[in-house]
């Protein structure tokens, strides 16, 4: 076999070195050549970046909206007021996060939204626009929790505590920049209580149904199990009046107390399963009550439904389903406290949504507008103009070399 020389390969490296070299010198000697030129450019780039800017520029708009923790209350259906949280926590932003976008889509495929605002609508569709132009902001962040060498518990809790958000949407002009950011929050407010009046007739609708069956289940078995310790109360009075003398007589037969049965006289045996009875008979009052509250639910339920499909301003269906829920109440018999409980937990609920989107998520000032884009139209405009500079030299490089051939 024939050996490789070792010189080759030096020979090799110092050829590439030399191009390196050859390329290099040629470069800077077009770039020194040139510089005037290359000046020129990055000036008239600068200047035609700017101008687009100027003229043509984006201009983005910040609106905030406070997420008010614990706020004071008054429910409209009595004098009465609570502390409570009303604002959005992060599982409910999160879930909303998710909603919004659907609700949009469906919004501008039922042509429910105005034609001006149609194309805003569809942006609102994309789940990547919640999450680049509405931005959580918490009470606590990540960089303030490293500079606290202790956290207590308060502070603990505050870390994933939002107590706002900020809209951010860019436009083409001013006016139109500050209209649209406008538009996104009032569809977060109204939306975001719209999917959650939703998200409770839904969850009342699955209560009703599953408490229903169970609960007519346990009647029928609770009805059976009556009948059969009446008949086992007949039978003890009737031994017992074969044997009235015999108040302590040890007569006796085996107790109704389950699995741990004992031997007891007639007169405990007698009063143990009238007593069973009894509690059977007001588990089945309880049941009856809690059917007639599920049938309330069902009318509240039935009535609601066809208003989803109509109004999807969830501040508004909030102010239509409590007017229902009152005209429920004018029906309801006086004195029917049981039926007046379960409309005074619809009540609730639905308030509670209801100053969540107009306390709890209130607007701040006027929406904070700028120009952006500046120092990107900029760079743009320099290397563009660099490029078409850059171009235009080595043509006409290339076009005198073929000039001086053909001579």
């Amino acid at each position: 076999m024939s050996k490789l020389n070792p010189s080759s390969h030096v020979d090799t490296d110092a050829v590439n070195q030399g191009v390196v070299n050859d390329v290099g010198v040629l470069l800077t000697a077009f770039f020194v050549g040139e510089w005037k030129k290359f000046v020129i450019a990055l000036i008239l780039g600068i200047a035609l970046g700017f101008g687009y800017w100027l003229v043509l520029g984006s201009y983005s708009a910040v609106y905030v909206l406070n997420n008010n923790g614990e706020s004071r209350i008054i429910d409209p259906g009595s004098s009465n007021s609570n502390s409570i949280n009303i604002g959005l926590d992060l599982t409910s932003w999160k879930t909303l996060q998710k909603g919004l976008p659907l609700l949009a889509s469906q919004l501008v495929q039922l042509e429910k939204v105005p034609t001006p605002m149609i194309g805003l609508y569809q942006s609102f569709s994309s789940n990547l626009w919640w999450q680049k132009n509405v931005t959580p902001v918490y009470g606590i962040s990540k960089s303030d929790t490293k500079e606290l060498t202790s956290i207590s518990k308060e502070i603990d809790s505050a870390i994933g505590t939002i107590i706002g958000f900020e809209i951010t949407i860019e436009s083409s002009s001013r006016e139109k920049a500050a209209t649209d950011v406008v538009i996104a929050a009032n569809f977060f407010r109204t939306a975001g209580a719209y999917l959650q009046i939703r998200r409770l007739l839904n969850g009342y609708a699955g209560i009703v149904i599953a408490e229903s069956e169970d609960i007519n289940r346990k009647i029928t078995a609770t009805k059976i199990e009556v009948n059969y310790k009446k008949r086992r109360l007949k039978f003890l009075q009737d031994l017992y009046k074969l044997y009235p003398v015999n108040y302590n007589s040890n007569i006796s037969v085996l107790g109704a107390v389950g699995s741990d049965a004992k031997y007891f006289a007639l007169p405990s045996q007698i009063t143990a399963v009238s007593a069973e009875i009894n509690r059977d008979e007001e588990l089945l009052d309880r049941m009856n009550v809690r059917l007639d509250q599920l049938a309330l639910i069902r009318n509240f339920i039935d009535q609601s439904r066809p208003l989803l499909d109509v109004q999807f301003d969830g501040i508004l269906l909030a102010s239509e389903l409590l007017s229902i829920e009152s005209k429920l109440r004018d029906q309801v018999e006086v004195g029917n406290l049981n039926k007046n409980l379960q409309l005074d937990e619809i009540r609730s609920q639905i308030f509670l949504i209801q100053a969540r989107f107009t306390k709890g998520i209130e607007g701040g000032a006027n929406p904070t507008i700028m120009k952006v884009g500046r120092l990107k139209a900029i760079i743009t405009g320099v290397v563009t103009v660099t490029f078409l500079l850059l171009l235009f030299l080595i043509c006409q490089k290339f076009w005198v070399s073929i000039k001086k051939r053909a001579l």
